[in-house]
């Protein structure tokens, strides 16, 4: 069964979930990166190709 869940990942590539889960994590996952809350979005496209 496929389901999402919001996690943050730390420096050493631990995975944290940000609420509690009813089961345990295992098993594979995709992972798509979203850029850092904190960092204003006019540093992530700092120089960086509009179109991609």
């Amino acid at each position: 069964m496929l389901s999402m869940i919001e996690v943050e990942i730390d420096r050493d590539g631990r995975v944290h979930p940000l609420e509690p889960l009813p089961y345990p994590l295992q098993g594979r996952a995709d992972l798509a990166l979203l850029p850092d809350p904190s960092t204003p979005i006019h540093r992530d496209l700092e120089g960086k190709d509009p179109v991609g």
